[in-house]
């Protein structure tokens, strides 16, 4: 009796042990731990505004500046490589805010010297402003930049960047066509059949040797969104009462190769 007492006090204690190691599949390797989720958003784009005024003794305002850049912010838990990416995507706007910065700084010293500023009916100002447009695996950061100092009119400037996401860096607009040179050489003539469109009065007024800055487009204002967006500022091919000459030219114009239409997400 007391023989079978024993026994079953024995198998009393082993039967938590058994159950324990039944749990963790007959062995003490400890659970497999879940790997961090990523998220579905890898990033976001934020615009930030830099700017400052600038007044003399008197309360006077001499100039002002109002800054937009454009920023992409990765989401927490993004990828290593989209943390990269953004790093490379915002060096480029920061050293563009910095060169900005410098000439809205130095307004009111030339402010300060204008009768028409020092009489309280102007003030010499720079601003900038930023949108963007999103097509495939392109970004068009598109800016325009007014600035006023004292001339007979401000001046505006149209102007971009592009930039690559599935590269992680930024690049020339005619990289999207698998034959770069082609699709420079056709966007150009197409741009210049749309001026050869616009009557004479205007192709007459033009710089003489406007072909060869047409011929550079891909340098000037370039963005991709529902079309081809290509805009030359005032002054790049006329005289400044022609203003900004802007075109637009359809994805079926051109020939981006198939590379080049997946890029955008064409087809």
């Amino acid at each position: 009796m007391k023989r079978l007492l024993t026994m079953m006090l024995i198998l009393a204690l082993c039967l938590p042990m058994i159950a324990c190691s039944t749990e963790n599949g007959g062995n003490n390797q400890p659970p497999e731990q879940e790997e961090p989720e990523v998220p579905e958003i890898q990033y976001t784009f934020a615009v930030e505004t830099t700017s400052d005024k600038v007044s003399d003794d008197e309360g006077r305002l001499l100039a002002s500046y109002n800054y937009e850049t454009l920023r992409m912010e990765p989401a927490e838990g993004a990828e290593e490589q989209v943390v990269s990416m953004a790093e490379t995507f915002n060096q480029k706007q920061e050293e563009l805010l910095e060169t900005v910065v410098v000439n809205g700084e130095d307004l009111d010293e030339w402010a300060a010297f204008d009768e028409q500023v020092l009489a309280g009916e102007t003030h010499y100002t720079d601003e900038l402003t930023v949108r963007y447009e999103e097509k495939g695996s392109v970004i068009s950061v598109c800016y325009e930049q007014y600035t006023y100092s004292g001339s007979a009119y401000p001046t505006v400037t149209s102007f971009s960047y592009t930039f690559d996401l599935e590269r992680g860096d930024y690049i020339n607009p005619i990289e999207i066509a698998d034959d770069p040179d082609t699709f420079r050489a056709t966007v150009t003539d197409l741009i210049l059949d749309q001026i050869m469109g616009m009557g004479q009065e205007i192709h007459d007024s033009l710089f003489e040797g406007y072909e060869a800055t047409v011929e550079g487009w891909n340098d000037y204002y370039v963005s991709f969104g529902d079309d081809i967006c290509v805009i030359f500022s005032a002054c790049s091919l006329g005289p400044h009462a022609l203003g900004a000459m802007e075109f637009h030219i359809d994805y079926s114009e051109v020939n981006l190769g198939e590379g080049g239409e997946a890029k955008l997400g064409l087809g």
